[in-house]
C-alpha cells in the first residue's frame, strides 16, 4: 500500500513566480508524487486554487480550468 500525500496550496505555488525557490520545490514535489501516483489535491484545494490563481495571479480562466482537469484529485 502506498502512502498518499494531499497537496493543498502546492498548485498555487507552482503558478506563483514571486518566490522562485518555493515555486521550484512545489514543482519538484508534484513531479515526484505524480511519478509514484501518490499525490492528490482535495476538491476544496482545487476550488481554492482556481479562485486564487484567477483573481490574485490573474491567470486566464480557460487555462486554469485545463490545469484543474490535469491535477489528480481525491474524488
Amino acid at each position: 500500500m502506498s502512502v498518499r500525500s494531499f497537496f493543498d496550496n502546492v498548485p498555487v505555488h507552482i503558478d506563483d513566480d514571486g518566490v522562485p525557490a518555493k515555486q521550484q520545490r512545489a514543482r519538484d514535489s508534484v513531479i515526484e508524487h505524480r511519478r509514484g501516483h501518490t499525490g492528490v489535491v482535495p476538491v476544496q484545494g482545487l476550488q481554492e486554487y482556481f479562485v486564487t490563481v484567477t483573481t490574485k495571479l490573474k491567470l486566464e480562466v480557460g487555462r486554469t480550468r485545463g490545469k484543474v482537469d490535469c491535477l489528480p484529485n481525491s474524488t
